[in-house]
């Protein structure tokens, strides 16, 4: 049996089964290991095994190893270590089951505790089931057994277990455990989806900082400062507001994270550390659905100590225009240390870590009617539909009327909270929109460039013309071009602003007859205008952005980015 002296940094996720949260030790993401407590095992951290016995009520493959030695203290047990990241909601009740094998009649002991003695809860279950498995459970409505504290109302973020507490074992003994059962606070299913742990490469991501002397900089995953409390994971994110730096200065996700943000219900939670009381902000950019950036902040409340704080995603923004982010999806984070807050004289450190969406499973669904403007179109059809990923782009599951002949179509259908993928067809998938994934109401997927809505409420969506994000009419098309004397191998790109971002986007320019100079058309609104530059590569830190810092039509005080004014249909200059 393979131990460790340090812990094993499992990655915890949960399985909702039935709305419960099972840890069946069968994956990294179900498995809670348990670091032991009380003489020669201190310290020590156990690898799950091969089920000893696979048969009865449980047949699974693998499970876990609670070892109590000869003589050992009376109160000796195991921890988990990490805690699971959800916590254990005991809000309304329920039971803890564990599957368990024993081999002499003894007592199980469950141990819940938040970090504070009076609201540590504890019941022993007496097993005399030998040598095979059987299912013990905790009855969270009970009085605990040490102070008589009730569970009601309260959320535990570690569990402790107990074999034979109160007694030393003459012999070492081992039984094995499976199976762990939570509640989940009333049947709400919940689930967690990690976002950013800093421990895996796919949960990781750097830190580009702005508004400061780190400005332009990226900041890797760091260690752990303080590997205890509700955080002993190894590595965790840095966010630096150095002396002096402006108000509003932060960091954003550098690459984006590989899971975007899903604010279709729930919230956002992370575990932060911070060396005073202040404000740690979270901004959502570039919404899929086309939804408008959002920002929120939350205090946290103790001092050089890991602690959760959670941000409902049904919480209006703090910038105009003020709305929540529920229903849509992110790409790109942007984290604040004291948002707006003046800077100190010296550096501030933050740290967090194990940034995560905490989502229910009730999704409400809403009434959603679409309308398409066919007066522009030079298509020849009988029958408009609807087609999307909710109706598995069927060709006539959801036809279209134009019952009063104006060229408008139009149909409602019932769809959940979220974001969802669509385009206009007609007569069976005989045509459909050519959509440019430069467009502002787009998403490209798998190659595919389709609208996107986002459903947070009973919605009638203006009529947009045909293979247009915008109303007949109110249109224009906006063409850059860009003169490069020695272009990279990863592209030319239009970037920056609020509208485009970083490059490797969807704003890839192109030279098709090779005269070195490229171009691009996007589709706006009438009279848009806003900041924009050019990169030559493929960088998203921006390293390969033009650097024009001091000519005429630089703005310094925007990264000396260029500036599109209202009107403008059509931009060449050189890079």
């Amino acid at each position: 049996m393979k131990k460790h002296l340090l812990p094993i940094m499992l990655f915890l996720g949960m399985v909702s089964i039935n709305a419960q949260n099972v840890f069946d030790y069968e994956s990294p993401e179900t498995t809670i290991p348990f670091q032991f407590f009380g003489g020669a095992q201190e310290g020590i951290v156990l690898d799950p095994v091969a089920n000893p016995n696979p048969s009865g009520i449980n047949t699974s493959a693998t499970v876990y190893p609670f070892t109590e030695l000869a003589n050992g203290p009376e109160w000796a047990g195991g921890f988990s270590n990490p805690d699971p990241l959800e916590g254990i909601d005991a809000t309304n009740g329920g039971e803890i089951c564990i599957d368990v094998h024993f081999s002499e009649t003894n007592s199980l002991t469950v141990k819940l505790e938040n970090g504070t003695a009076e609201d540590e809860w504890q019941l022993t279950v007496q097993n005399d089931v030998l040598n095979e498995w059987t299912t013990l459970c905790f009855d969270l409505t009970q009085a605990g057994e040490a102070n008589n504290s009730m569970t009601a109302g309260k959320m535990f973020s570690r569990l402790v277990l107990f074999h034979g507490l109160g007694e030393a074992a003459p012999a070492e003994q081992i039984i094995y455990i499976d199976n762990i059962v939570f509640p989940d606070g009333g049947g709400s299913g919940e689930t967690t989806t990690i976002i950013l742990d800093a421990e895996t490469a796919e949960t990781t991501a750097g830190l580009f900082h702005f508004g400061s002397t780190l400005a332009d900089s990226i900041v890797a995953p760091v260690p752990n400062p303080n590997m205890s409390g509700i955080n002993m994971s190894s590595t965790v994110f840095e966010l630096n507001k150095p002396a002096n730096a402006q108000p509003w200065a932060g960091a954003f996700t550098n690459p984006n994270p590989t899971t975007p943000v899903d604010a279709t219900s729930g919230m956002i939670c992370l575990d932060v550390h911070m060396d005073h009381i202040g404000t740690i902000s979270v901004k959502f950019e570039e919404a899929m659905g086309g939804a408008p950036n959002w920002i929120q902040s939350v205090s946290n409340t103790l001092v050089n100590e890991w602690e959760t704080v959670c941000i409902d995603f049904t919480a209006p923004s703090l910038e105009d225009p003020f709305t929540p982010a529920l229903g849509d999806t992110y790409s790109k984070l942007v984290f604040f240390a004291d948002f707006l807050v003046d800077a100190a004289d010296v550096d501030v450190i933050t740290y967090f870590d194990n940034v995560r969406v905490v989502t229910s499973g009730e999704i409400p669904e809403y009434e959603v009617t679409f309308n398409v403007d066919m007066n522009e179109s030079t298509e020849t059809f009988t029958q408009m539909y609807l087609s999307g990923a909710f109706n598995e782009w069927s060709g006539n599951a959801n036809p279209m009327n134009d019952d009063d002949a104006d060229g408008v179509w139009t149909t409602t259908v019932s769809l959940p909270i979220g974001s969802h993928e669509y385009k206009f067809s007609f007569d069976d998938w005989t045509g459909s929109e050519d959509l440019n994934k430069t467009n502002s109401c787009t998403i490209t997927t798998d190659g595919f460039t389709n609208r996107i809505v986002s459903v947070t409420a009973d919605t009638n969506l203006d009529a947009v013309c045909y293979a247009s994000c915008y109303a007949c009419g109110t249109s224009a098309n906006i063409t850059w071009n860009v003169g490069v004397d020695d272009p990279s191998d990863t592209g030319v790109w239009l970037a920056g602003g609020a509208e485009f971002g970083a490059p490797g986007g969807n704003y890839e320019m192109s030279d098709e007859d090779g005269d070195g100079v490229y171009s691009v058309t996007i589709e706006r609104l009438v009279g848009w205008e806003g900041f924009y530059t050019f990169t030559n590569g493929n960088c998203p830190d921006f390293s390969c952005k033009e650097n024009i810092a001091g000519q005429d039509c630089a703005n310094p005080d925007n990264f000396n980015d260029r500036y599109l004014d209202a009107g403008t249909t059509e931009v060449n200059t050189c890079f």
